[in-house]
């Protein structure tokens, strides 16, 4: 028999624009553990090439650095135009994944994060979240949203909690974890 997480999609959610990396550090350090637990792993920061040319985007350059030069430039139109594209394409990404992991920093704004944590709620999605100084500092609607046994302080307690969930020594909520194989 597999292991209950193998072939799962999931979605890496976390604030980008405020982000001191843009997101991409702790991004890179979860997916290795992620796919070493054969899951399949969507990221925001790192878009397949299809999606970009579906954003508009120029080669080598990130929706970031087009969103901030267009509205730099005041070009307010096209800059919400291609916010609402990247808004597509994430929140469809969290409409097709089994999990959503994310990172939530309270000191960092976090506007698409809580859009997607919010979609994947009403989606009934289980969802994980690692938050900076853990359970004491997560904000109190998220706590309410998310529920405090599945937030965690560190990345290593969050793949350690996957990985029970993953051999069956760990329960699930089976309210949100209704996965289809």
């Amino acid at each position: 028999m597999g292991k209950f997480l193998e072939g799962m999609n999931v979605y890496l959610s976390g604030p980008i624009d405020h982000a001191e990396d843009l997101g991409k550090g702790w991004r890179n350090e979860i997916k290795p553990e992620l796919r070493k637990l054969k899951m399949k792993v969507f990221d925001p920061c790192s878009k397949p090439a299809y999606l970009c040319r579906h954003l508009g985007l120029p080669k080598g350059k990130t929706e970031l650095d087009v969103i901030n030069a267009l509205k730099k430039a005041g070009r307010w139109d096209e800059a919400e135009k291609l916010v609402r594209k990247v808004m597509h394409v994430d929140l469809r990404t969290v409409d097709i994944v089994d999990l959503v992991v994310a990172k939530v920093d309270p000191e960092i704004p976090m506007c698409g994060t809580i859009h997607e944590l919010v979609m994947a709620s009403i989606e009934q999605k289980p969802v994980m979240v690692m938050c900076k100084g853990g359970k004491k500092r997560i904000h109190g609607w998220l706590l309410g949203l998310i529920g405090h046994k599945n937030i965690y302080a560190t990345q290593k307690q969050l793949i350690k909690r996957l990985h029970a969930i993953n051999d069956g020594r760990a329960r699930v909520d089976n309210t949100r974890w209704l996965i289809w194989k």
